[in-house]
């Protein structure tokens, strides 16, 4: 008989093994092209900051996709409160978000705080 623990177990040992499997590909690319990762870039977000009324901040591996989560974040806000505006300078859209408030983003080590000025 199996009992549902032991169901969540394996599909955590596939998950652990999955993700030490793609860990080691990166490295082998990394090797291959010659290039060697820095330590703190193991241990490196990128967070994003886009001004409204409200601060919105985004959280993600890579700088593009905290700016589009910001970004996505503060349209959704601002339709919320029906304060999109649509034409040539308005914030309708992810992109127009981007052009209008700006998007601050800047890479932060995992275990550190930063002082943003």
């Amino acid at each position: 008989m199996r009992y549902p623990s032991q169901d969540r177990q394996k599909l955590t040992e596939q998950r652990a093994a999955t993700a030490q499997g793609a860990g080691q590909e990166r490295a082998r690319l990394d090797r291959l092209s010659g290039r060697t990762p820095y330590p703190s870039e193991r241990n490196t977000v990128w967070v994003a900051f886009v001004d409204t009324r409200y601060e919105v901040m985004a959280v993600a591996e890579t700088e593009a996709e905290a700016i589009r989560l910001a970004c996505e974040r503060a349209l959704q806000f601002l339709t919320d409160r029906d304060a999109v505006v649509v034409g040539r300078f308005g914030t309708d859209s992810v992109d127009k978000i981007r052009e209008y408030f700006g998007v601050i983003a800047r890479p932060v080590q995992v275990g550190t705080a930063v002082l943003i000025d």
